[in-house]
């Protein structure tokens, strides 16, 4: 009996929870990613799923070079890049929490650190952003998350010329208009002179 009613109570507050602004996916283990990232956030979702569809973003713990390297030419070399680039493909974004050549900077040569920050930059101007600021990153971040992917095909318009408003007309008193037909400028020209809009 106590059990049934903690059950019923506990599923009443879970339902009043406010829901997830956000839902994000994560690849690697869990426990590698910093503990402060999913006790933070509690407006987040974190969901483990390699599906762009199924989430706004995804959050990825470690890049090394060659996988920057591969991701900037749009190449798959494991599982980790391709499910990088199909988030990309899908224009949701992805957040690079640690990349392995900002810790060896220091100790490149010019030419090689000038190549490693073009690939970044490119990847950069596909959608992927990298954890250095706490906070500028990650809210840039979960701005991109927001924005939502165009439909691929907007809805076509179907224009009425003169002859076929007149047609309308003659079989009906009025005009009924779909929401995607638009009249014609002659068209829309008759139905001035003849008063059809009130």
């Amino acid at each position: 009996m106590k059990v049934k009613v903690i059950q019923q109570v506990t599923e009443m507050l879970m339902n009043r929870l406010p829901t997830a602004d956000y839902q994000l996916a994560w690849m690697d283990e869990k426990a590698s990613y910093p503990k402060t990232l999913f006790a933070e956030r509690s407006m987040v979702d974190w969901i483990e799923t390699q599906d762009p569809t199924k989430s706004d973003g995804l959050v990825v713990q470690h890049v090394s070079f060659p996988q920057l390297a591969a991701i900037a030419q749009l190449l798959t070399t494991d599982q980790k890049t391709a499910s990088i680039l199909s988030f990309l493909f899908a224009g949701k974004p992805v957040l690079v929490l640690q990349t392995e050549t900002a810790n060896h900077s220091s100790q490149m040569k010019y030419h090689l650190k000038k190549k490693v920050s073009e690939l970044s930059e490119q990847c950069q101007r596909y959608g992927m952003y990298f954890f250095e600021e706490e906070n500028a990153s990650y809210d840039s971040f979960l701005t991109a998350c927001r924005k939502k992917v165009l439909a691929k095909e907007l809805p076509k318009r179907k224009y009425v010329t003169e002859k076929q408003l007149i047609q309308r007309l003659q079989q009906t008193n009025g005009i009924d208009l779909m929401n995607q037909e638009r009249l014609t400028p002659l068209a829309e020209e008759y139905a001035l002179r003849n008063r059809l809009f009130k």
